[in-house]
């Protein structure tokens, strides 16, 4: 049976016939119209080991394309790319990194983060639903598909390994998207001898052992093949929307609640922004989350410079969630601590949160998948709760409860559940 939105869809389609293809949008640029075009990916989108990722990303540079070829739009380019990150994250930032600012075009990129090297599993199921949610959400967008390699994608000589790939092209068909095929064409030209690959990853990066990441001249390679691929002659071709999800359906509602907008947080717990300095810019958190809600065993003393104890008890945050995944996205800092999570009442997650602060000093982003199994019928009880190193200050920097569910998805605050 056809679902809503797939007939809401289908019914605003026919009344422009390739309403959102890439021809509609040349044209649409030929005329001067104000364009929007958004980036959704990894440290690939973003331009990882660039000497300006601004400047020398493939995003960066397809975005200047379009300036000279259409020097009368005023066009909004946004970068909604945060290295280390899937697509099981992605579909919760969606909605405020990408839908919020209605693009009329979006390169959506996460072959490498979603593994290449695997398929069908939830990273398959959050992938479609980003794809979904585009189609419903802004009938008018163009999604196109941006499949990029890693040096070793390129030189992997047994294709058939590379599973992700194949998975996300058969979802591309099956959803009549545009495709930027980046790794088909770099094995193509690497196959022929036609690759420079040295070039592409100077002896620097190798030697930290990154042959993930390109230089400025690999990303002018993957700008110039996704122009070629989707600029150079455009498709009139609109994309569809099947009667049914490919995949588990498990993202078909998906909710991200702001922790930080909450009143009345627990004892020990306060409402805070996020730090402005990381490891990295795409790590930044104060890009990417509306304020926090922090539990801490300290307090910032302004005149001692330094995090000082504070004596009593921080209590668990609890709350009310359904839905068959549940993330949270947060702030990871040098001095977080421990954390525990209680669902239903049973330990199902622990985590040292300053893990990725550590490694990316002073900050970077927490993502923290606690299940992707949940029962979709019930209602959870979710405790979470930070366990404090004796005699060390520190902060659980939480943003956002993250939940989705092929039937319903909520998450509401509860008072302590239980004995």
């Amino acid at each position: 049976m056809r679902t809503l939105c797939g007939t809401i869809l289908a019914a605003v389609l026919s009344l422009s016939a390739n309403a959102n293809s890439i021809v509609s949008f040349c044209e649409r640029a030929k005329k001067g119209d104000r364009l929007t075009v958004a980036f959704l990916g990894g440290s690939l989108s973003w331009g990882a080991n660039a000497t300006d990722p601004n400047k020398a990303s493939w995003r960066a540079l397809v975005g200047r394309r379009l300036e000279e070829r259409y020097p009368d739009v005023h066009f909004k380019f946004i970068d909604a790319a945060i290295g280390g990150t899937d697509s099981g994250l992605g579909i919760f930032r969606l909605e405020r990194d990408v839908i919020s600012y209605k693009p009329d075009i979006v390169f959506v990129e996460w072959l490498v983060n979603d593994g290449v090297r695997k398929a069908d599993d939830d990273c398959s199921c959050s992938y479609e639903g980003i794809v979904r949610h585009i189609l419903e959400r802004l009938p008018g967008c163009v999604p196109v598909q941006v499949m990029l390699p890693t040096r070793g994608t390129i030189e992997e000589p047994d294709a058939s390994k590379l599973v992700r790939w194949d998975e996300q092209k058969h979802t591309g068909a099956a959803y009549g998207l545009v495709r930027a095929d980046v790794l088909g064409e770099m094995r193509r030209r690497h196959a022929a001898g036609a690759a420079n690959l040295d070039r592409m990853w100077p002896a620097w990066p190798a030697l930290l052992g990154d042959t993930t990441h390109p230089h400025d001249y690999g990303y002018s390679v993957y700008a110039d093949i996704i122009w070629d691929q989707i600029f150079a002659k455009p498709s009139d071709k609109s994309p569809t929307m099947p009667d049914e999800w490919l995949f588990a359906p498990k993202y078909r509602h998906v909710v991200r609640e702001n922790v930080a907008a909450w009143k009345d947080l627990p004892k020990g717990w306060h409402n805070d922004v996020c730090y402005v300095r990381a490891g990295t810019f795409d790590f930044l958190c104060s890009r990417w989350q509306d304020g926090l809600a922090v539990a801490a065993n300290c307090a910032f003393n302004p005149k001692t410079l330094k995090r000082e104890l504070v004596p009593g008890d921080v209590e668990p945050l609890w709350a009310k969630f359904r839905g068959e995944v549940l993330m949270l996205y947060g702030e990871s800092a040098e001095w977080s601590p421990k954390c525990e999570v209680f669902v239903d009442g049973k330990r199902v997650a622990e985590r040292d949160t300053a893990d990725f602060g550590r490694m990316f000093a002073p900050t970077a982003y927490l993502v923290w998948k606690i299940g992707v199994s949940f029962d979709a019928n019930a209602e959870h009880t979710l405790e979470i709760r930070p366990v404090f190193a004796d005699g060390e200050p520190q902060e659980f920097r939480l943003g956002s409860i993250c939940v989705a569910g092929r039937n319903a998805a909520w998450v509401s605050r509860t008072d302590k559940v239980g004995p």
